[in-house]
């Protein structure tokens, strides 16, 4: 993150430099939501608006810092006022119909709480917010909804394959794969069913793996092929803070070694920091300069880079700001 730190300085100091600037204002504040710290971009954008008060991307940015600080209603003002500012922005649409979306949910999950309040055993109401849960990504409140269903009534087809989605994102793989089963049993033809249970015997499988190797890395903490093997695992299973953590130390600990600058490289560029990840991946044919797999995957993320890069420019704009991404 040294990159950012030093590139966020850099246009704190040019806004200190000049009041009248409105562009290192937009700059940095499109930095600071995309980087979590709504909180304080917000500061940087009014000022910006102040300056350039018919600027349509300032208010989608000021739609996207509210929306990083969880209220769904300014945002979506922000947003309008932006495609009002700029009719057909695709960008004010969907981050519209998307706030429109939660809005709509949380009016719903509302509605849902007070019923359950009154009756906590309500089956229906149960099920309900447990689909709402897991449309907002609350793995665990949907695990406890569907749970409290199941415990009256085990055999309930949606709890049961609600139940087992909500198990499978939050990992508990072996309960995923006991209710898949279930829901088999009762569909065998049903194909998506078959999918999703050997989704989660995978998942089972490379928990298993990472719970060995974590445990030989405990007892060889400076083995840089095992913190190799234990931060694939992890990205695979979407540990990322875990993945780092590994790849961080094990390029530190091979410096020299091309399957660990790849697999960093690659990490950080599914974090977003595309730049830095193909740094890391560019190191690797200077190091193994007979393998041919390395030229190929540089030129795919180069071309993955450019072509995000391209998505997000806004000739009008001095930053697109980053929607945060759904889970798949």
């Amino acid at each position: 993150m040294g990159v950012i730190h030093r590139k966020i300085n850099e246009l704190v100091a040019k806004c200190e430099a000049d009041p009248k600037a409105w562009e290192p204002r937009a700059e940095l504040a499109g930095l600071l939501v995309n980087f979590g710290q709504a909180p304080r971009a917000i500061k940087y954008i009014d000022e910006a608006m102040a300056l350039k008060p018919n600027h349509a991307p300032l208010y989608l940015l000021a739609g996207d810092a509210q929306a990083g600080l969880n209220d769904p209603t300014k945002a979506l003002a922000l947003w309008e006022q932006a495609l009002k500012l700029s009719p057909g922005d695709k960008r004010a649409e969907a981050r519209i119909a998307a706030a429109r979306q939660l809005i709509e949910q949380e009016a719903k999950l509302a509605e849902l709480n007070a019923k359950l309040q009154k009756d906590p055993n309500d089956a229906e109401a149960l099920i309900a917010r447990a689909r709402l849960h897991l449309a907002r990504e609350k793995w665990r409140d949907a695990v406890a909804d569907t749970q409290a269903v199941l415990a009256a009534k085990p055999d309930h087809p949606e709890a049961t394959e609600l139940g087992a989605q909500a198990f499978y994102r939050v990992g508990q793989y072996d309960d995923a794969i006991r209710l898949w089963k279930r829901a088999l049993k009762a569909n065998p033809k049903r194909m998506d069913l078959q999918v999703w249970l050997e989704y989660a015997e995978k998942g089972k499988e490379a928990a298993d793996s990472l719970e060995r190797i974590e445990a030989k890395v405990r007892a060889a903490p400076d083995d840089g092929k095992l913190r190799i093997q234990a931060g694939e695992i992890c990205a695979g299973l979407g540990k990322w803070a875990k993945a780092f953590e590994h790849l961080a130390r094990a390029v530190k600990l091979l410096p020299n070694d091309a399957p660990a600058r790849k697999a960093y490289g690659l990490l950080l560029f599914r974090l977003g920091r595309m730049d830095e990840g193909i740094a890391e991946v560019e190191k690797c044919p200077k190091l193994d300069p007979a393998n041919p797999e390395y030229p190929r995957i540089l030129a795919e993320l180069r071309r993955m880079r450019d072509m995000h890069r391209e998505m997000k420019r806004d000739k009008s704009s001095p930053t697109a700001p980053k929607m945060p991404p759904g889970h798949p």
